[in-house]
C-alpha cells in the first residue's frame, strides 16, 4: 500500500509512532496517516490523529481548513486531509497561510485553531 510504504516523497510535518502528516502527494493539502493499514480506527484513535492534523496546521498554517476523512483513492487504509476552506485543492508551496476558524457542515468537521478546544469539541461528540 502506498500509504505503509510512506515515502517522504513530500514535506513532512510530524511523524511518530501512531501515524505522520505530511502534504498529500496528489492534491498538496496536509494529511495524516494511521500507520496501521485499516480503514477504520477505533474512534480514539481517530480523536488522536485528528488532535495531531490539527495542531499541525496550528503550527504551520493559518488558513481556514475542514477535515476531509473520505477514503477515495485510497480505501483500504485511514487517512485525512486538511482541505482549504473553499477548495478541495491547494497550489502546491507557497500557498497562503492566512487565519483559521472552527465550523461544522454536514459530514465534515470544521477544526478550531486551539488544539485544546478541539480535543474538548470531539470529547463531547464520543460523548468520553
Amino acid at each position: 500500500c502506498e500509504l505503509c510504504e510512506a515515502a517522504p516523497i513530500t514535506e513532512r510535518f510530524y511523524d511518530d509512532e501512531l501515524c505522520w502528516i505530511a502534504e498529500c502527494e496528489s492534491c498538496n493539502v496536509p494529511i495524516v496517516v494511521w500507520k496501521a493499514h485499516d480503514p477504520d480506527p477505533p474512534e480514539e484513535v481517530r480523536v488522536v490523529l485528528v488532535s495531531r492534523l490539527a495542531e499541525v496546521m496550528a503550527l504551520h498554517f493559518e488558513s481556514e481548513w475542514w477535515l476531509d476523512d473520505k477514503l477515495r483513492s485510497v480505501p483500504h487504509h485511514y487517512h485525512a486531509h486538511a482541505r482549504t476552506r473553499g477548495d478541495f485543492f491547494r497550489p502546491r508551496a507557497g500557498a497562503a497561510r492566512e487565519g483559521f476558524v472552527a465550523e461544522r457542515a454536514r459530514n465534515f468537521f470544521f477544526l478550531e485553531h486551539d488544539a485544546e478546544r478541539l480535543l474538548d469539541e470531539l470529547t463531547r461528540i464520543i460523548g468520553a
